[in-house]
Order: C-alpha cells, then structure tokens, then sequence
C-alpha cells in the first residue's frame, strides 16, 4: 500500500517535523524526520509494489544475527519504517579505493557467513523475517524473472527477460548447484555503503533482500562496481574478492555460474529503468540496447559450455 508521510507520524508521535526528502525513487520515498526529539529516516511505500516492512525485517534480522553494520529500526507499519538517524549515511557519489574494496568484500563475505536458511526464495511475513515459499534456487531465479517479465510488457525488451527465463529452464541443475542459502543484500554497491578510514561503517538499502546463494550477491557487486572501467579497475576487483574470500571462499566451479548471473542481472537492470524512471528516454534505450547485446551474449557463450539443456 502507499502511505503519507504526516499519516504515519500522526500515528507514532505527540510531535513531529518533517525536515525533507532524502531519497525519491520509485517504488519508495525517503524523509529526514524528527519524531518527539528523536532524528530518524522515514522509508514509505508510494507504490503497491513497495514491501518497506519486510526490508525492515531484514534490517532487524541482520543487526541481530550479523557484525554488518545496519540503522537501528525504531517501528515498522504496515508500508514504512523509521530507523535512527546515521550521521554516516553513504555518499552517493563515494569513489571506492582499493582498500575500500576489499572492506566491502569481507563485508559482504561476513553478511554470506553469519545467516543462513532451510532454502532460497524471496521473503514475507510481518512481524518477523521468513521465507515465503521453500523453493529451489532456479524456482527462485525464475519467480523474479517471471515479475520482471511482466514489468517489461510493451516496452520492446521483453524478449530479454524471456530468454533469461528460457535460460534458467534449460539449465536449472547448474542453477541449482548453488552454495546454501544465505541472507543476499541485493545491491551491495558504494550508493549503499558507508566508509570510515576505509572500513565498511554502515549498510543501509536492503529492498532487494532475497535468501539465495552468495555468489550471486557477490556476481551482482562485481557487474556493477567492479566491472564498470568508467569508475574502477582490476585492483578494485581483485581487492574486492580477495577481501570477500579472506571470510568466505566462493564455491568451487562457481565461476561460470557467477558469469550467468549477469546476464539474469541485465535484464533485471532494463526493469529498473522502466520502474524508476531516473533517465531520459533516449540514454534509457541506449542501456538498454547494450545490457541486451551483453545478456544475449553472456547467455549463448554459458549455453554453449554447458552444452545446451540439462
């Protein structure tokens, strides 16, 4: 459901200020409050699509059974929450240096290491976190694609997400040969991550939380820090694997399935473009065209060393 800032603070507080927008993208809206005295951000759902309580619940489920720094959820409702305000919430425009690399590596690795559960899936439930159904990982790779599919009706890239759901048919036993399941941030990624003298500070963002390998947490940072050349190079990469294996080592003959995900990936990033509508038309179909060329492209090559279906 969607909600109104004053609504949910009426609700919670003799008093309040609403101080501004922090963040607007859909399917969310973020505020700087004060509620009785009290600083916190505010994370409301302004569209159906929105889960807030649930990232809250992930929130909770991270600070209590990991050392990852999170915000201290302070309530959840029934389409928001309000955490303690960080004073080191993360600079979108942080440039990461090696070091940082590798602290977002053991990070992530230690996030992957301190949680896990009976089976992947994507989570629900209100008062505490669950996964919802008990599914394979393919089963889940293939739920998420089959909304994204449907998000993408209309718009010209549709045959991006069918090919990936295509894909994941044709190979589920690889897909299925995963690591356990482990708590998956998502969108681990600097936009996401405080740094303090080059430590991993404070991890905020969880709306993307699933139970799933991680490997695909760890292919999914890779695409889109470490792979940019625009923003890192090698050394980050290197660093940051180094980093996330000085915890956790990635599962052996994990590298061609961590290739697979990007392609997966791609057609998850062209969903987003449509859902959160941060670009001009024009530099949209030009990501778009150049994450379907690569999507096609990563899975013929995986198709190929696999030797066609399962």
């Amino acid at each position: 459901m969607t909600r109104d800032v004053h609504d949910v603070l009426e609700s919670h507080a003799n008093s309040y200020t609403v101080h501004r927008v922090l963040h607007d993208v859909p399917p969310h809206r973020v505020y700087e409050v004060t509620v009785d005295g009290v600083r916190a951000a505010c994370k409301l759902a302004r569209e159906p699509r929105a889960t807030p309580s649930i990232e809250a619940r992930v929130i909770e489920h991270a600070e209590r059974e990991t050392d990852v720094p999170v915000p201290n959820v302070l309530t959840v409702g029934d389409g928001y929450f309000l955490t303690e305000w960080c004073d080191d919430a993360p600079d979108d425009q942080v440039a990461v240096t090696e070091s940082g690399a590798r602290a977002m590596g053991a990070s992530l690795a230690t996030l992957h290491a301190q949680t896990s559960f009976q089976s992947t899936g994507l989570f629900g439930g209100s008062d505490t976190l669950a996964v919802r159904s008990e599914d394979t990982w393919s089963e889940t790779l293939r739920e998420r694609l089959s909304a994204v599919h449907d998000d993408l009706a209309g718009t010209g890239y549709e045959d991006v997400s069918e090919r990936a759901l295509a894909f994941v048919d044709d190979h589920r036993t690889f897909f299925d040969a995963a690591d356990d399941a482990v708590l998956v941030h998502g969108d681990f990624v600097p936009s996401h991550v405080t740094f303090d003298q080059d430590e991993v500070s404070r991890v905020v963002d969880w709306e993307h939380a699933i139970a799933g390998p991680g490997e695909y947490d760890f292919a999914r940072t890779v695409l889109h820090v470490f792979d940019n050349p625009a923003r890192e190079n090698e050394r980050h990469s290197e660093a940051f694997r180094s980093g996330y294996e000085s915890v956790r080592e990635l599962p052996a003959g994990s590298d061609l399935r961590r290739r697979a995900y990007k392609a997966l990936i791609f057609a998850f990033d062209i969903r987003q473009g449509y859902v959160q509508d941060q670009r001009p038309a024009e530099e949209l179909e030009q990501f778009n065209e150049r994450f379907r060329e690569l999507a096609f492209r990563i899975i013929d090559d995986v198709d190929e060393a696999l030797g066609g279906r399962d």
